[in-house]
């Protein structure tokens, strides 16, 4: 009994043949070819260049002086019909490889644009365009002085073949640049309020107010006067709505509540401060009088002011 011995890692295909004397066994090798799949966007390139060629091919042919001179379709063995139907052929493959391609999730080339500018997205897949748009759009530069900016782009697929942006395949990406919120009063964040006094609305709700698919809320700053503005739906340059928050300057009616507002704690303050050495109503008329000629009157202005007064009631008394 023998056998033979294997000399490569290949696949092996083994025979045994027995007789009555002797069992001899056989080992052949089999070749197992290596294929590699192409790409959706190679098979889409070799497609077109294909196509190229049935047609340069069909643009050669003619019909043969037989085929030519019958009424109808061309005959079997005309060189012009085979060209045309190799050229049908070419093209439908060419189709299916375009579809293939705009459907798979292979990284492309796409031309991103906007109503003001266009770029090149290089070697991006559709799953990750949308978010490229987006980074796209916030790395300009954006003036948001008057409010936030809805910002709308569009990404459209290059096509290999012929450098060419195609509409199908269109990704949209939007991003609202919000505007930068105003420096407050020197050395103070901002208190953001609502008194009804100065937004006005319902008591209950003051500073709200419906505004078309959503509502409008304002608020102002205690200590600057300045205005922010919350919109739930604000329409955008392309028919959608977005939310979006705004600043607006602070105006006379703001200004005035927030300087009633300081007086009004500064009273208080100066009332503690006092109020253990003075008579409340007279303290209180001080404070008042003091705050009037100097907003940061201090405890020595207000005892200024009511040692004044008692001058002025001895005076009166004496005479």
């Amino acid at each position: 009994m023998h056998s033979a011995t294997p000399v490569t890692d290949d696949i092996m295909t083994t025979t045994t043949t027995t007789t009555e004397d002797t069992m001899t066994t056989t080992t052949t090798e089999d070749t197992m070819p290596t294929t590699t799949t192409a790409t959706a966007t190679e098979a889409y390139v070799a497609a077109a260049a294909a196509a190229e060629v049935a047609e340069a091919a069909y643009d050669d042919a003619t019909c043969s002086e037989a085929c030519a001179a019958t009424p109808d379709d061309h005959l079997p063995d005309c060189p012009n019909g085979l060209a045309l139907a190799a050229l049908h052929a070419a093209q439908a493959t060419h189709d299916a490889a375009r579809e293939a391609w705009l459907a798979s999730d292979e990284p492309r080339d796409w031309e991103v644009r906007d109503d003001q500018a266009s770029d090149t997205l290089h070697d991006v897949a559709p799953d990750d365009v949308e978010a490229e748009i987006e980074t796209w759009l916030t790395d300009g530069d954006w003036d948001t002085s008057e409010g936030p900016l809805h910002l709308v782009a569009w990404a459209y697929p290059i096509d290999p073949t012929t450098g060419e942006a195609c509409a199908e395949g269109r990704v949209e990406g939007e991003v609202t640049i919000e505007q930068d919120e105003p420096a407050c009063a020197d050395g103070e964040d901002h208190e953001w309020r609502t008194p009804h006094s100065v937004l006005g609305g319902l008591a209950e709700n003051p500073g709200v107010w419906g505004a078309g698919a959503g509502i409008v809320s304002r608020e102002v700053c205690a200590h600057c006067g300045a205005y922010r503005v919350y919109e739930s739906a604000r329409q955008d340059g392309s028919g959608g709505y977005h939310e979006a928050t705004s600043y607006e300057e602070a105006d006379e009616d703001s200004l005035e509540w927030v300087a009633a507002r300081r007086r009004k704690a500064r009273i208080a303050e100066l009332v503690t401060e006092l109020e253990d050495e003075y008579e409340e109503d007279a303290l209180r008329a001080a404070i008042g009088t003091a705050l009037d000629a100097d907003e940061d009157a201090t405890e020595d202005d207000v005892r200024a002011r009511l040692d004044e007064d008692e001058d002025e009631d001895e005076e009166e008394v004496a005479s």
